[in-house]
C-alpha cells in the first residue's frame, strides 16, 4: 500500500472504493476514506509476488510438509491466488487464515482483472469461489489448501499461541494505520508465529522494525518490490 495519488477510476462504488489500473496492468483498489491504495501503484501483483511469496512463503517450501499462514488485511484475496498458484506449493498442506475487517462486496471484486491475469479457468473460478465461501468458516478451495476467512478486528482475534508458520503484513502504511505497526500487535504477532516463523512487510518504517526487534524479532531489511528500495522481513 503505496503513498497518496492520483487514480483514474475504472469502477468506484458508492463507499468510495474505486478500482485502478497500476503500472504492471493489474488493478488494484483506491481507498477515500483511508486516501490510500490496496497495492503499490508501480503494478499490485509484482508487489505482492516480490513481498510475501518471493520473501515470505518461498524460503518455507523447503523445510515444511504443512503451512500454517495468517494474513493481516486479506483485502482483494490477492495474496490468497499467489499463494495458491504458486507451484512450489504442490502436496503441501496449507491452513491460510486471511482477517479483514471491511470486506470488499463482489460487486467490485468481480470486476477485478486478476481472473484475467490466470489463464488457466480453474484459477478463475478459484477466485470466484473464495470470495463467495462464508465468513469465519474453514473450507477447502482444493484438497490441499483450506481457507479460512475471518471478519473481525485483528485485535480482537483469539489465537493459540505459536500457531502460524508465516504472517503476511498487509495493512494500509503507518500514516493510515499506526495501530497496525504498533508494539502492542507487533507482540501480539510474535507470539502467534511457530519459532522460526517469518513475518514479511512491504514497509520498512524505522520505528516499526525497532517494535519488531523489541519483541524478539531478528529483522532484515531486503531490497523492496519497483518503486521501493526497501521492504521488510522479521524472524522468530
Amino acid at each position: 500500500m503505496e503513498s497518496v495519488f492520483e487514480p483514474a477510476p475504472i469502477y468506484k462504488t458508492a463507499l468510495g472504493l474505486q478500482i485502478i489500473d497500476t503500472a504492471d496492468r493489474s488493478h488494484s483498489i483506491y481507498s477515500e476514506a483511508y486516501n490510500e491504495t490496496y497495492h503499490s501503484k508501480h503494478g499490485a501483483v509484482q508487489e505482492s509476488r516480490h513481498v510475501f511469496i518471493k520473501h515470505g512463503l518461498l524460503p518455507l517450501l523447503d523445510k515444511k510438509k504443512e503451512l500454517h499462514i495468517f494474513e493481516m488485511g486479506m483485502g482483494t484475496g490477492l495474496n490468497v491466488m499467489l499463494t495458491l498458484e504458486n507451484p512450489e506449493i504442490s502436496g503441501i498442506n496449507i491452513h491460510y487464515h486471511g482477517i479483514e475487517k471491511h470486506p470488499i462486496d463482489f460487486e467490485l471484486i468481480d470486476k477485478l482483472n486478476y481472473r484475467n491475469n490466470w489463464n488457466d479457468p480453474e484459477f478463475k473460478a478459484l477466485f470466484a469461489k473464495l470470495h463467495k465461501q462464508p465468513w469465519n468458516v474453514a473450507s477447502a478451495l482444493t484438497p490441499f489448501f483450506h481457507l479460512t476467512k475471518i471478519n473481525k478486528d485483528v485485535f480482537e482475534f483469539e489465537h493459540t499461541s505459536e500457531s502460524y508458520d508465516l504472517l503476511y503484513h498487509h495493512a494500509f502504511a503507518p500514516v493510515c494505520q499506526p495501530e497496525q505497526y504498533s508494539e502492542a500487535i507487533i507482540s501480539k504477532y510474535y507470539d502467534m508465529l511457530k519459532p522460526e516463523g517469518i513475518l514479511v512487510s512491504y514497509s520498512a518504517q524505522g520505528q516499526f522494525k525497532r517494535y519488531l526487534k523489541a519483541s524478539g524479532f531478528t529483522v532484515e531489511s531486503l531490497p523492496g518490490p519497483v518503486g521501493k528500495r526497501e521492504m521488510t522481513r522479521a524472524i522468530k
